[in-house]
């Protein structure tokens, strides 16, 4: 009976790494997104609104995740 969950003891930090490795995966997931975007913007307007627009929005994202954890 040693792999029946609820008589595991370690089964709760088995659960807590594998949320934690989903967040992490998330993030990187936002990240590149961001980059992309990023870059995306760059291109199309050379003048640099677009770019600056966008690196507001993605600083405005990261402030809203710091402050919700």
């Amino acid at each position: 009976m040693m792999g029946f969950a609820p008589l595991n003891p370690s089964y709760g930090g088995l659960r807590r790494i594998a949320m934690e490795r989903s967040f992490k995966r998330e993030v990187e997931a936002l990240r590149l997104d961001a980059v992309a975007s990023a870059r995306t913007a760059a291109l199309v307007d050379p003048e640099g609104e677009g770019l600056a627009k966008c690196l507001g929005d993605i600083e405005s994202q990261s402030a809203h995740r710091v402050a919700a954890e």
